[in-house]
């Protein structure tokens, strides 16, 4: 029986907010899936002063925003969010491969 090939990407999102840093990982096919499924499995209970509304809110913002490719570089997107009076800052990086190619190095 051959291995099922996964077409997802893996992307790592390093999120910024209230001085607080949070960093999840998440596997899907393009940039736009990465942050609807990231946004969909946020722990809201490890997230400082952020609450469910404001979940639910992001959940809204996420389906408007199209991240920016930051300048010169490759598979590195920024994202920012209003949620009330606070913003919330995204870094999403697509990488390849996964964290165990990591221990062949």
């Amino acid at each position: 029986m051959q291995k099922e090939i996964d077409k997802n990407s893996l992307y790592s999102i390093i999120m910024y907010y209230q001085g607080g840093t949070y960093i999840s990982q998440v596997k899907a096919k393009e940039i736009k899936d990465a942050l609807i499924l990231w946004i969909k499995n946020l722990d809201v209970s490890v997230i400082e002063n952020f609450s469910n509304e404001d979940k639910k809110e992001l959940q809204n913002l996420v389906i408007e925003e199209t991240p920016c490719l930051i300048d010169g570089m490759e598979n590195i997107w920024y994202a920012d969010f209003l949620l009330g009076k606070n913003y919330m800052h995204a870094h999403i990086i697509k990488t390849e491969g996964s964290i165990n190619d990591l221990a062949d190095l």
